[in-house]
């Protein structure tokens, strides 16, 4: 079935509208938090640097060592950041915590 001109103009239009969107393509955007935070996260003293809202969250759902109540408003305040429900600072704060709680530390007090 060939379209006609204007129904591609059309379609083209709904698309841009946000009508059919699992026809668009999706776009991810990360959001940054300011100066990236790096913490060693394992007694041979790795580290992980934290530079973006996503990241940390994908941390703190699947690789977090402990589940406390850190973690959890860690978690609240990144998703509410996401969706734009609360800043970026109260995510990153939250997140501090979270780490200090899980015995992280952070690599600038490492020697």
């Amino acid at each position: 079935m060939a379209l006609s001109r204007s129904r591609i103009f059309y379609l083209n239009r709904y698309l841009r509208r946000g009508a059919f969107s699992l026809w668009k393509k999706k776009i991810l955007i990360e959001i940054k938090w300011g100066k990236p935070l790096t913490f060693v996260v394992t007694a041979e003293g790795d580290a992980q640097k934290f530079s973006t809202i996503e990241q940390a969250s994908y941390w703190l759902q699947n690789k977090w060592p402990i589940s406390d109540d850190a973690r959890h408003r860690a978690l609240d305040q990144l998703d509410a950041a996401m969706h734009r429900l609360a800043t970026v600072g109260s995510a990153r704060r939250a997140f501090i915590l979270a780490a200090k709680t899980a015995g992280f530390v952070p690599e600038t007090l490492v020697a």
